[in-house]
């Protein structure tokens, strides 16, 4: 979808009848992976409400993106910078230029950059896109949408030809930031009880 609105009016249908009531959908491909260059996941919103006794449900209702998009364009309408670390320009290098952002660039992962835990915002989006969008597909790792398909539409896009930012050492690409550490994590691992 483009945009349903308020993510969290449809999860909150729910408590009322007694029941936790939880929306997920995607949106276009506006975030950028981590250590990528090219908007791969959507900002992906995710909406939960969960009844509590008599009183309001607890509501969570969220982008999986660093700022949700709609900011930008607003930010853009009213010629304001966005903050630093939120977003990229085309070539992948941090922009408070809404209007970079809007023609070519990226939003950032929930968590920013790297060195802010930005990978988590980018694992959650990965996730949240397979629950929220695929149901009716397989489910393959990585699996995600980019722009610009031939169609007009969207194409499946896994981002590995994705080529990381210049500087980026060897193996710290869009979807192996993880892979390295989780090696060396089990080679360590002492298989005593």
């Amino acid at each position: 979808s483009n945009h349903y609105g308020i993510a969290g009016y449809y999860a909150m249908m729910a408590p009322p009848r007694g029941m936790i009531g939880i929306s997920l959908t995607n949106s276009r491909p506006w975030v950028v992976p981590t250590y990528g260059r090219a908007g791969i996941l959507g900002t992906n919103p995710i909406a939960m409400a969960v009844p509590v006794g008599e009183g309001e449900p607890w509501v969570l209702d969220m982008a999986t993106s660093a700022i949700p998009i709609g900011k930008v364009e607003v930010a853009q309408r009213l010629g304001k910078p966005l903050r630093d670390n939120l977003a990229t320009d085309s070539s992948g290098q941090s922009t408070t230029d809404p209007e970079a952002v809007l023609k070519g660039g990226a939003l950032l992962p929930l968590g920013g950059l790297a060195e802010t835990a930005g990978y988590k915002g980018r694992l959650l989006g990965h996730h949240q896109q397979r629950l929220g969008c695929e149901p009716n597909r397989p489910l393959f790792h990585g699996h995600s949408h980019r722009r610009g398909a031939a169609s007009g539409g969207f194409q499946s896009h896994d981002g590995r030809d994705d080529p990381p930012l210049a500087g980026i050492p060897q193996g710290r690409g869009p979807r192996e930031d993880l892979h390295p550490r989780r090696a060396r994590s089990r080679s360590r691992a002492d298989p005593s009880p």
